[in-house]
């Protein structure tokens, strides 16, 4: 708190300060909340006065009148005129201080960190909206230029300065190496496969290999009434033709399974809060490159179940935890989480549910970066970071093509 006898004695007018030789009465009041305004608006985190009882005569030089102590006004009649005009509430008090035998009235305009201040409503010759600010000893009105600087400054006040570590779940770290799917063949060509492989067989029975049960005369007991469907042996050519043409269409659940499930590797990122304030309303956009051979699941796959005994029951699927929603541009995938307020100090993951991403085989050997970038409402800029995945063959390819005949000839 400044020392109010010297602003008296010693100090001229600035930004922080101003002179009146007398109170502001009821014919005066635009002016105390044009005044009052300017002061709060003021590019100062220091207290500013209004000092009542003070003026320059006519050589310039300052004189200490004073004001009458009975004629003091109290301070909670010039309270509510701002508080009835001016948004949002500006911290201030008047009091009288006796200095030199003299009292002068004193206004205290302090902790005014809500800028900018300006009129809530019309009141005699101010109008709605009307805001100024005190800079040196005058008092313009505010332009555009001031305001940007007030939100810069509260912006800088209350920006996240610190550093949020940005690394996978599997290893902490901002690079791993993951091995590829291998040799492959999708289940709807392995389908595709075995039809045209019954095709054949219905055109030259000849072909036909004989089973375990041909040699006992024992026929495979018919339960399509039960399971509601007809194994393809026992459907019609043209039947088959059909099923050959829809098998890509009709198993491509089973293929987004085999794919991303099965063999697909399951990214979730860390985010590690390194600052002493939270992120406010963070969220994070991770960018997958689109190359040949990277698919990004755009849901989670559940199982098919293709067993040809299956009954015709619905099945309530299992709930799960929410995935990500996945953005396609013309050069990404761009998966979008909002993960809240990043605490400091506290790892979280950023996807409730892992993001399914398959690698072909055809990129062992390469590396892929994935940009992450977190926003938020106290960042004046995303925070960005590079995550690398180094891909590989696998050590030992399966041959997944072996699959059991009954899987073939069952739909």
């Amino acid at each position: 708190m400044a020392n109010i006898d010297d602003l008296i004695e010693y100090h001229d007018e600035n930004l922080n300060l101003d002179f009146k030789g007398a109170q502001y009465t009821k014919e005066n009041h635009a002016d105390l909340i044009k005044d009052i305004i300017a002061m709060a608006n003021a590019d100062t985190n220091d207290e500013c006065y209004i000092i009542i009882g003070v003026i320059r005569n006519s050589e310039g030089q300052k004189e200490l009148r004073g004001i009458d102590r009975k004629d003091f006004i109290d301070d909670a009649n010039y309270q509510q005129i701002i508080q009835e005009n001016v948004e949002p509430d500006i911290k201030f008090e008047y009091s009288l201080h006796e200095y030199e035998g003299k009292c002068f009235g004193v206004f205290k305009i302090g902790n005014c960190d809500d800028k900018p201040y300006m009129m809530k409503k019309d009141y005699n010759k101010l109008k709605k909206g009307d805001s100024w600010i005190r800079k040196g000893s005058h008092q313009p009105r505010m332009i555009r230029r001031d305001f940007d600087a007030i939100y810069e400054r509260k912006m800088a006040s209350i920006s996240f300065n610190g550093y949020v570590e940005i690394f996978f779940e599997e290893n902490r770290s901002d690079s791993i190496t993951v091995p590829t799917a291998g040799e492959f063949t999708l289940p709807s060509e392995r389908k595709a496969r075995g039809i045209r492989r019954t095709i054949e067989e219905k055109k030259n029975p000849g072909l036909k290999k004989s089973t375990i049960l041909d040699l006992y005369g024992i026929s495979v007991p018919d339960l399509s009434a039960l399971t509601g469907i007809k194994p393809y042996h026992e459907r019609t050519l043209e039947e088959l033709e059909e099923n050959l043409k829809n098998v890509t269409k009709d198993f491509a659940v089973d293929d987004a399974y085999f794919l991303f499930e099965e063999n697909g590797y399951r990214l979730n990122i860390i985010l590690h809060n390194k600052g002493e304030q939270y992120v406010e309303d963070g969220e994070i956009h991770v960018y997958i490159p689109k190359v040949d051979g990277l698919l990004v699941a755009p849901k989670v796959t559940e199982k098919p179940d293709r067993s040809p005994y299956r009954l015709n029951t619905l099945i309530s699927p299992q709930s799960r935890p929410k995935y990500p929603e996945i953005i396609e541009s013309e050069n990404y995938a761009v998966i979008m989480e909002s993960v809240g307020d990043i605490k400091h100090h506290i790892p979280i993951l950023a996807f409730e549910e892992p993001v399914r991403i398959f690698f072909n085989n055809s990129l062992s050997g390469e590396s892929i970066e994935i940009k992450c970038e977190i926003f938020g409402k106290n960042l004046k800029k995303p925070i960005t970071k590079i995550l690398k995945v180094h891909l590989k063959a696998p050590i030992q390819a399966e041959d997944k093509d072996d699959i059991p005949q009954a899987s073939i000839d069952s739909d």
